[in-house]
């Protein structure tokens, strides 16, 4: 696995620990995103348009985060 991939994952299972109750995580994975949705098909990441153009910049809100990945974490 990538180091890139073992960051990500490492922010997304303690990011809920840093979230407030309504708080978000926004993340830019860049080109990358395929191998995110590939790897959590079951997350429902919203992927967020860039202005310029670009694409792989998510959006999480806390509860999600907690659903999703704080189980990980243990």
């Amino acid at each position: 696995m990538r180091r890139w991939f073992k960051l990500l994952q490492r922010i997304l299972t303690s990011a809920g620990k840093f979230l407030k109750e309504k708080g978000v995580l926004i993340c830019e994975v860049g080109n990358s995103q395929a191998c995110l949705i590939e790897e959590h098909p079951d997350v429902p990441f919203l992927w967020l348009k860039c202005q310029k153009g670009g694409e792989g910049l998510f959006m999480l809100i806390k509860e999600q985060v907690d659903t999703d990945f704080s189980r990980q974490a243990s």
